[in-house]
């Protein structure tokens, strides 16, 4: 890949042009202006417009720049972009999929219903627990939570 250039002025990418070329995206390939993060990826990323251009991606002149795994706008964003997408890890869906799986069984073995450990796999999934193979103890704190409340 060449080094890009910066051009004063030059305008960001917007999410209109992003939609446009992953539509033109042959199905089951990945747009070329994402192999990079997509390859990249280990946790689902927001991509938002860099001020950065040049001609590295086919028909567009300007790139993406990835946030942080929090969305946060990053340093190098175009002033005033907003977040254009998300990329996920090529694993994401199926990964995630044994995850809440793993969760579940969890919550199952620790004598939850079914529906207690969907409400448990929900609550993990959106407070971002970091458990690193340690589902016992989320789950200890969710109990917890659940008999406070």
């Amino acid at each position: 890949m060449t080094r890009n250039y910066r051009i004063p002025q030059a305008e960001p990418v917007t999410a209109e042009e992003v939609s446009a070329h992953v539509a033109a995206t042959p199905a089951g390939a990945v747009p070329s202006m994402l192999r990079d993060a997509v390859r990249t990826a280990m946790v689902p990323v927001t991509m938002w417009p860099s001020p950065w251009v040049g001609k590295d991606f086919h028909g567009l002149d300007c790139l993406l720049t990835p946030g942080s795994t929090r969305g946060e706008r990053p340093e190098d964003a175009a002033p005033g972009g907003e977040p254009i997408l998300s990329v996920l890890p090529l694993d994401y869906l199926s990964s995630n999929a044994i995850f809440i799986q793993d969760l579940k069984e969890t919550a199952r073995a620790g004598g939850s219903t079914e529906a207690e450990a969907a409400a448990f796999s929900r609550w993990v999934i959106a407070e971002s627990w970091l458990c690193l193979g340690d589902f016992r103890t989320p789950y200890a704190i969710w109990k917890d939570r659940q008999r406070a409340a």
